[in-house]
């Protein structure tokens, strides 16, 4: 007979047994006059036997959190403010490097990001002995730098600057290795601030070979020239590596003080500008060449709305905006009385059209999730009795709730609080024990659409909202997010309608509890002169239900 799987709780459970035996061998050593390296280095050593069935990434996690609070106790010891961002910083740092031995000085930052920990064949960078180099291996040894960020370590980034240097690229077929070395220089280059390692780093640039290739030769040229003082901005459009050079860009031009091309770049490339992380950079260019208020609201917002038209999480709301905002007090009002002013708009029966075609052949050529045609062409029937039985038109005052955990009990309704905002009330539900249905066609008056247990019901709700019309609603906690990507098939026309669709026609439901119903769409907008800007808490678990807010910016 087999042995029973082991649970959750005695998993963790292990866990914690190996993070106690960590913390008990880190004590142990201290006490025997170790230094913290010591003993953590000691401890290293004797971790497999700690681990036991425990999966490494747990233990790590219980060691980081160990790690950390005895630094902030180490600091309060030292008398040292805790909120002191920068002696906080360099610890919190110390404390996430628990697998890897960085116990070395940070480079000086312009654009700081968090490390990662590196695979293990290339974490030999982090030793302060001299690096065995191999140029087969560079290409990979540069990326996977880059990918964590580690040149801030100075070992690290001495290391691989030794590598660089001594790595030949003499021959006919090693194109792909020198544009490699020019993009690591060019990106290293605008993340920090020493100007005595960029001159290294500009040092051993100017000794990589050109490459052959046109296309390698152009792209190396343009990682080279971002180095350099110019005003010009270059054409990005051909480019193979377009979002590093861009922000290679954006980042001389920040330090140049640059306002114009600092403007240019975020207008002409505002998916590839990383503007949120570079915010307070951002507004000392403004306040040197003293834009306006006008000037700066508009680059600021068009962004935000380049990156998603519809609304901004809170997250960047909060950490973000509300940074620009006080910068050149900006005031902000809580209002939804603007939003109301325009008339709500919905896709065209035309782009309802394609949506539909596109879900069709995606279920019939892919049978994602075990959808039976006989039963994901029923949707379409049974809408049409119902449309035709109520008189319905593009899908006026319906809505679709998604209740197809009703049997179960899992995702709760509410009849009344639907019925109260929406006329037409529609739902769809798994085929639920006999007792369950008839108690579902009584309760909500033979408005519901039963599918097969094994059906891809998603799809079938959305199909079902769409059949109806483009003016539809959605109840549902569904995110859709893998549908989209695999019914659009990336072509942005699909892609927006989709969205245009799906933003303004879902609502999510918690505890009985709907989303109040919204007459006016969710999109980031000017109205009468003034930012409005559709703030939501929380879009993504389903156990969660949204709060959404919208924004009035008064300049």
């Amino acid at each position: 007979m087999s042995q029973p799987e082991p649970s959750l709780k005695s998993e963790r459970r292990k866990c914690y047994e190996a993070r106690d035996k960590y913390v008990d061998c880190i004590d142990k050593f201290l006490a025997q006059g170790k230094n913290e390296q010591e003993a953590e280095k000691a401890c290293r050593a004797e971790r497999k036997g700690f681990n036991g069935n425990c999966p490494t990434s747990w233990v790590n996690h219980f060691i980081r959190k160990y790690q950390f609070e005895r630094y902030k106790k180490t600091l309060a010891e030292q008398g040292v403010n805790i909120a002191d961002k920068n002696a906080l910083s360099e610890r919190v740092f110390r404390s996430l490097s628990t697998s890897a031995a960085w116990f070395f000085p940070f480079i000086p930052s312009k654009f700081h990001r968090p490390m990662l920990e590196m695979a293990p064949q290339f974490q030999f960078l982090a030793s302060p002995s001299d690096p065995v180099c191999n140029e087969k291996t560079t290409q990979s040894l540069l990326a996977e730098v880059l990918r964590c960020h580690t040149y801030f370590d100075e070992t690290v980034f001495l290391n691989t600057l030794k590598i660089l240097s001594e790595t030949k690229t003499i021959g006919n077929r090693t194109d792909g290795l020198r544009l490699a070395m020019i993009r690591y220089i060019g990106i290293v280059f605008h993340s920090i601030k020493d100007e005595k390692l960029r001159k290294s780093l500009s040092d051993v640039a100017n000794k990589v070979d050109k490459c052959k290739i046109p296309t390698f030769k152009a792209e190396q040229e343009l990682f080279f020239a971002s180095m350099q003082p110019s005003e010009n901005i270059p054409n990005f459009a051909k480019c193979m590596h377009k979002t590093d050079l861009i922000v290679c860009y954006f980042r001389r031009e920040l330090e140049a003080k640059n306002w114009k091309n600092v403007r240019d770049l975020i207008a002409l490339h505002p998916k590839f500008v990383p503007l949120y992380e570079h915010v307070d950079e951002f507004l000392k260019v403004a306040k040197h060449q003293k834009v306006t208020k006008e000037e700066l609201l508009d680059v600021f917002m068009h962004y935000a709305q380049a990156n998603n038209p519809y609304f901004v999480e809170e997250d960047d709301f909060n950490k973000v905006m509300k940074i620009v905002f006080k910068s050149y007090n900006v005031t902000v009002s809580d209002t939804v009385s603007d939003m109301n002013t325009v008339k709500k708009t919905y896709i065209s029966v035309k782009e309802a059209s394609l949506l539909k075609k596109a879900i069709d052949e995606y279920v019939y050529n892919s049978k994602e999730g075990f959808v039976k045609s006989k039963e994901y062409e029923k949707v379409a029937v049974r809408v049409r009795e119902w449309k035709k039985a109520r008189k319905l038109k593009d899908g006026k005052n319906v809505v679709v709730v998604d209740s197809l955990n009703f049997g179960v009990g899992r995702d709760p309704v509410e009849w009344n609080d639907i019925s109260n905002q929406f006329q037409h009330v529609l739902f769809a539900t798994r085929y639920p024990p006999s007792l369950v249905r008839d108690k579902v066609i009584k309760r909500y008056d033979g408005n519901a659409l039963f599918c097969d247990k094994l059906s891809a019901d998603d799809l079938i709700i959305l199909r079902m909202a769409l059949e109806f019309g483009p003016q539809t609603s959605l109840v549902t906690n569904d995110q859709y997010r893998d549908h989209r990507r695999a019914v659009c098939n990336l072509d942005p026309i699909l892609e927006k309608i989709w969205d245009d669709f799906l933003i303004d026609a879902v609502y999510r439901h918690k505890d009985n509890c709907i989303e109040p119903r919204r007459s006016y769409n969710l999109r980031v907008r000017k109205i009468n002169d003034r930012w409005h800007i559709p703030v939501l808490n929380f879009e993504g678990s389903s156990e969660n239900m949204r709060n959404l807010k919208i924004y009035r910016i008064d300049t």
